[in-house]
């Protein structure tokens, strides 16, 4: 995807229309898979989506808690905290942390990159099948739609945060 999708969006009809983007990882994250996240969010038309599914398993990111919270330092820079409690870097505990950040990595790489409607989380299911996967997304409104997209994702009905981890 790193590849293709620059490509595709030279193509003008594609250039010039909204686009759901999902990156499926089977695997977790690392300095690539954020790395393409970034120019995804730079590169997608006003009003797409983005979404990413990615093994949240907090065996993945390491063996004790320093070396899990040092791990989310690498890969999250200042998003990560520094005092993440020990409750949290396991589980699905693990998995829903994972996903919080990787949704506040999308949405200030939204910003960072001064897209006009910025960056509005949208999407966030934390599951367990063989792993602990997470599913984020967030919607690269255009300016004009930011506010009717922030309403409707505000509304207590809206089907994308999936407040309890799925077991």
């Amino acid at each position: 995807s790193f590849n293709v999708i620059p490509e595709l969006l030279q193509e003008q009809v594609i250039k010039e229309n909204p686009l759901i983007v999902w990156l499926d990882y089977d695997k977790e994250l690392g300095g690539d898979e954020i790395d393409e996240l970034r120019h995804t969010v730079e590169w997608m038309p006003d009003n797409s989506v983005l979404l990413v599914t990615f093994d949240a398993s907090d065996k993945k990111y390491g063996k004790d808690p320093d070396e899990k919270r040092s791990e989310l330092k690498e890969i999250f820079g200042a998003i990560s905290p520094d005092d993440i409690p020990r409750e949290d870097l396991r589980g699905l505990a693990f998995g829903e942390l994972m996903a919080t950040l990787t949704s506040e990595l999308l949405h200030s790489k939204a910003s960072d990159v001064a897209r006009d409607g910025g960056g509005i989380p949208a999407f966030k299911i934390v599951y367990r099948d063989k792993a602990t996967m997470a599913t984020v997304g967030i919607v690269l409104p255009s300016r004009q739609d930011k506010e009717a997209v922030n309403r409707t994702v505000a509304e207590g009905d809206w089907p994308g945060f999936v407040r309890e981890p799925v077991e």
